[in-house]
């Protein structure tokens, strides 16, 4: 019986190395379809083939030990049993771990996967952010460009407008002091030959006085009138304005007229009949200063004036009266004139032919020197009598 007992040791021991080959080769295929080195499982299995031939071991002494009434035949059942029962744990177990150590690998790859893929993104986002700072900061300076260019530009062409504006203006002053300077001295040729004339008529009138007899007597003859005093080769004339009273404003009740005579570019504002009417601007003339201040001058509220030593531009000129109000004058009908030649003086009394019928006013164009030859009184006479010929016949 103890011969049986040590020759079943022996062949379990001689046995069990066979066993656990085909127990470890069954672990490496499993492994291989499990996708597990088969390098690391061989090395543990080493190991694990160390403890299960120690297990089988101990199983045999523990057989051994075991009443020598049992049988032969359930003892070798009892034994092929539990060593079936101890390989398949030994295969789970193997099986379980590598299953494990196939999960933890994959969660490893997975996980390095991962942090490569964050890292990646985390480069791709630092380049992009790179890229778009970039692209920023070169359109802010292509923008500060432009717009510097354009705030130069619009100062270069707001200098240049300013440049043309002062050449322009300076063009234009230029133009109107020349064309001052011209009027200026148009007027004063026109004033010096004026002058010149009537020096020449008053040192003329004055040689006359002094050669002419003594006055006659009375009932005596009268003396003959030198013709050459009735020759007028100038332009200055004496108007005689009688005007009929306004029916507008405040004429409805005063019946009186304050005239004014415009002749051509200037007016005329009368200092009695011995005295050269003054001459003013038209733009003076209907201004505040005439309106209210000298009005009418001498003729104030009266129909009847004599503006005497008015000049004509021309042979001819356009003459219009004018009865001074407050703010709306009432201007009259203009009309073209002339010095009129059939104007004497006989027996003290002066007459014209070529009287002005304005319709609400008349007048007499007396030439200056024949007007000289009459007299303040003989005006007078002749404004009162209302420009008509007394003993003579009416003008015509």
């Amino acid at each position: 019986m103890a011969d049986a007992e040590t020759s079943y040791e022996a062949f379990a021991r001689a046995c069990a190395p066979r066993r656990l080959s085909a127990l470890l080769t069954a672990a490496a295929a499993l492994f291989a379809a499990a996708g597990v080195a088969a390098v690391p499982a061989l090395a543990d299995g080493g190991d694990a083939a160390h403890t299960l031939a120690d297990r089988f071991a101990a199983g045999g002494k523990q057989q051994a030990a075991a009443p020598a009434t049992s049988a032969p035949a359930s003892k070798t059942k009892a034994r092929d049993e539990s060593l079936k029962a101890y390989e398949d744990e030994m295969l789970a177990r193997a099986r379980a771990e590598a299953e494990a150590r196939a999960k933890a690998d994959l969660a490893r790859e997975e996980m390095i996967a991962a942090e490569r893929k964050r890292a990646e993104t985390e480069e791709s986002g630092r380049k992009l952010s790179e890229r778009l700072r970039a692209a920023r900061e070169a359109r802010r300076a292509k923008e500060a460009q432009e717009r510097n260019e354009a705030e130069a530009r619009m100062r270069a062409e707001k200098a240049a407008e300013e440049t043309a504006a002062l050449h322009r203006t300076n063009e234009e002053l230029k133009a109107r002091n020349e064309a001052a300077a011209k009027a200026a001295e148009q007027s004063l040729a026109v004033a010096r030959d004026r002058f010149a004339e009537h020096r020449k008529r008053l040192a003329a009138k004055i040689e006359r006085q002094l050669a002419a007899p003594p006055p006659h007597a009375l009932g005596g003859p009268v003396p003959a009138i030198d013709a050459n005093e009735e020759r007028f080769d100038g332009h200055t004339v004496t108007v005689l304005l009688v005007m009929d009273a306004g029916k507008k404003g405040i004429r409805r009740w005063n019946k009186n007229a304050d005239p004014m005579l415009c002749l051509d570019e200037s007016c005329y504002i009368s200092r009695g009949p011995d005295t050269a009417a003054k001459a003013i601007s038209r733009s003076k003339a209907f201004g505040p200063g005439v309106a209210l201040g000298e009005r009418a001058g001498a003729c104030r509220d009266k129909l009847v004036c004599a503006f005497r030593g008015v000049p004509l531009a021309s042979e001819k000129g356009w003459m219009q009266p004018i009865d001074l109000r407050i703010l709306r004058h009432d201007r009259r009908t203009a009309h073209l004139v002339s010095a009129d030649k059939t104007c004497r003086v006989q027996r003290g009394r002066l007459s014209c032919s070529g009287v002005i019928d304005g319709g609400d006013y008349r007048a007499w164009i007396v030439p200056e020197p024949t007007a000289e030859r009459a007299g303040s009184e003989a005006l007078q006479a002749a404004l009162q009598a209302h420009l008509t010929v007394t003993g003579g016949g009416p003008a015509q």
